[in-house]
């Protein structure tokens, strides 16, 4: 009974502990962070890399340095210095090789690439002016919005920008439920909405989530329906990625203090969650960090935070990265990415092609799924009409030999020769039958096969009508329920258009992946591939184990032309956990792992080769739990053992005349 406590004890509900990832800094730079964000990132498309302004004083003052940071090499290097008399950036924007610097007054500059790793920067001042500060920027469909907010003053200012005319208008934004006066609040946009969050403000609505709507000019309150609402802060750090608002940081207006929180906000739901990240390399509880997305990831560079051993706020040097998709998704990006094992070529309409897995749009189409289950409801009522006939023939059948056997008597001979008549013709029936069965059943099958040529020769046809961009991020989302394109590239709906003709719902990508992954494994028929384990049989789908495991993704490309379908495990683990480890590989979830069966789907991932951010994090929660139990019962132990010496020296010392006599004489000078 005791070990049944224990063992329930161990078990770990389902938590999806995330992992940080620490990004490398560069040696030779000092990279400062002051009390105000004295650094803007920006990502280059045409490099594929990040700009960095940085000031070069603490509170983002006078000159600025620009750096240029290339995220698959890790290599940073400075494009140049900007010396002018700007106050401070507040925001920044990137137009292609151009860039708007947002002060109290506007500056553009222009990179011009001399070398590989040399920029001349060319500067060029603008003549509009910002009378304020706290400035925050936003670029969508083709207009800049700039808003400027302080708790200090009554309203908000709110701006149109056009960098071409080189134009500044106020807009008007009292309708609705506009929010109150503040500063330190987020400012992002999504789905023709600009969001505002927290902030600082002598209100009580900084814990509302606002949307501006950009085609009314209109304010509204998102309002939350989940119980957790976080609590009120400011100069915290946030982006968009997907339909989520994903929130790090800041200050806790109730607390006074900074917090290391993750969390992120999901619009369809209206639910705020908080995200578990484990201790290790988790960035410092700060303020105004630098918070960027790109690929997925989360990017939080610097911040301030304050040190209670000088009383005052320092900079926090450091650069951290957690990634805001599943494993699932991006070991199916990878994988299609890779090309490997690709069998499905698409021709776009400027002549670039894709190549894919036709296995994969097949058991993510909906559409595909709809005709295929029409197929089977038509063969079953066809099945249905032919069993009523021969049921129809049977009983006239009957009916004829009731009259057979009442004329016997009287004409026997005749009888004979016309039952063996009869069970000649029932015998060339039934190979009839037969026959017309195996053709049925090749009609059948010809005609699956041609409707899963048809559907994907639909898809070839439909994509032929679009360009490169828009048939890549139509299939990358049927493999990983992400979209390539921003809400606000004008070929987004486009691609959504295209995504709904084929039965998927563009806002709804990840729990739909997650659903049909379950569907899939689930679905025991289709699974074409066994694994051998301790002399039982575990079945799968080849390519998902191709999509997930690099073990089974080398051996497929090594015996493309083996028609085998089977291969034993040689991981020593135990069948229940391959088996474990396996639904894992499809649904990305753990349930009920105790610390056996984590070691054990640890060592499933190291032979599978397949590369885990949630079973590293739980198999390192679970490594330092025990480490933490393991460190207390020592330490009790420790303690016990004091105790007993210590009780034991009392007792001698008792029975010591010496000791007897110090202690009346150490009474004795007390009384005295």
């Amino acid at each position: 009974m005791n070990k049944e406590i224990k063992e329930k004890k161990k078990e770990i509900k389902e938590k999806k502990y995330k992992k940080w990832n620490v990004e490398d800094f560069p040696e030779n730079t000092q990279l400062p962070f002051g009390y105000y964000p004295s650094i803007r990132v920006l990502y280059y498309k045409k490099e594929e890399a990040f700009i960095f302004f940085m000031s070069h004083s603490e509170y983002g003052y006078g000159d600025f340095e620009l750096y240029i940071y290339y995220p698959q090499t890790k290599k940073f290097n400075k494009m140049g210095v900007i010396r002018q008399y700007l106050y401070n950036i507040y925001d920044c924007l990137i137009f292609e090789d151009t860039l708007l610097l947002i002060s109290t007054n506007f500056m553009l500059v222009n990179l011009l690439k001399k070398s590989n790793d040399s920029f001349e920067i060319q500067t060029k001042p603008l003549n509009n002016k910002l009378y304020s500060s706290n400035f925050k920027s936003l670029y969508y469909d083709g207009t800049i919005y700039i808003y400027s907010g302080s708790e200090h003053i009554n309203n908000f200012s709110f701006y149109e920008y056009d960098i071409v005319s080189d134009s500044l208008k106020m807009i008007t934004h009292d309708k609705g439920n506009a929010p109150k006066p503040r500063s330190g609040a987020s400012w992002n946009i999504y789905d023709d909405e600009i969001i505002l969050y927290g902030g600082w403000g002598h209100y009580n609505d900084n814990d509302f989530i606002f949307g501006f709507n950009l085609k009314n000019e209109e304010w509204r309150i998102i309002e939350a329906k989940s119980s957790f609402i976080p609590d009120q802060r400011s100069g915290h750090g946030a982006v968009i990625y997907r339909h989520s608002l994903f929130i790090f940081g800041g200050k806790i207006h109730k607390t006074n203090k900074e917090t290391d929180e993750l969390l992120f906000f999901n619009f369809h739901t209206n639910t705020w969650n908080k995200i578990q990240t484990m201790r290790l390399d988790r960035p410092l509880a700060k303020r105004d960090p630098t918070v960027f997305e790109r690929d997925g990831n989360m990017y939080v560079i610097g911040g301030s935070s304050y040190d209670v051993v000088v009383s005052k706020y320092t900079t926090v040097k450091e650069f951290h990265s957690i990634s805001l998709i599943s494993d699932l998704q991006r070991d199916l990006g990878n994988f299609l990415v890779s090309q490997d094992l690709t069998d499905f070529e698409i021709i776009c309409s400027d002549g670039k092609s894709i190549r894919a897995h036709s296995y994969f749009l097949k058991i993510r189409s909906k559409l595909f799924k709809k005709e295929k289950e029409e197929n089977e409801n038509e063969n079953q009522n066809e099945n249905e009409n032919e069993n009523q006939i021969k049921n129809e023939n049977q009983n006239e059948n009957q009916n004829e030999n009731e009259n057979q056997i009442k004329n016997q008597n009287q004409i026997k001979n005749e009888n004979e020769n016309q039952n063996q008549i009869k069970n000649e013709n029932q015998n060339e029936n039934e190979n009839e039958n037969q026959i017309q069965i195996q053709n049925q059943n090749i009609q059948e099958i010809t005609q699956d096969t041609i409707k899963e040529e048809d559907f994907l020769n639909m898809i070839k046809y439909e994509c032929s009508k679009y360009p490169f961009e828009v048939v890549d991020s139509f299939i990358f989302f049927i493999y990983t329920g992400i979209h390539k394109m921003k809400f606000d590239d004008p070929q987004f709906s486009i691609v959504s258009s295209l995504l709904h003709g084929f039965g998927f719902n563009p806002k709804n990508g990840s729990e739909q992946l997650q659903k049909d992954m379950k569907d899939l494994y689930e679905d025991e028929e289709s699974k074409d591939f066994t694994i051998l384990i301790e002399d039982q049989k575990l079945q799968a789908h080849k390519m998902l184990l191709a999509a997930r495991s690099e073990l089974y993704r080398n051996m497929l490309l090594l015996n493309v032309n083996d028609t085998s379908n089977t291969a034993p495990d040689f991981s020593g683990r135990s069948f229940e956990a391959v088996k474990r480890f396996v639904y894992f590989l499809y649904t990305d979830e753990l349930t009920n792992i105790n610390e056996e069966l984590a070691d054990e789907l640890y060592d499933c991932s190291e032979y599978y080769g397949m590369s885990s951010s949630q079973l590293d994090a739980m198999y390192n929660h679970l490594k330092l739990k025990k480490k933490r139990r393991i460190a207390k019962k020592k330490a009790q132990e420790k303690i016990k053992k004091m105790q007993k010496q210590n009780e034991k020296a009392e007792e001698k010392a008792k029975n010591d005349p010496a000791f007897q006599i110090k202690s009346k004489q150490k009474s004795n000078c007390l009384i005295n």
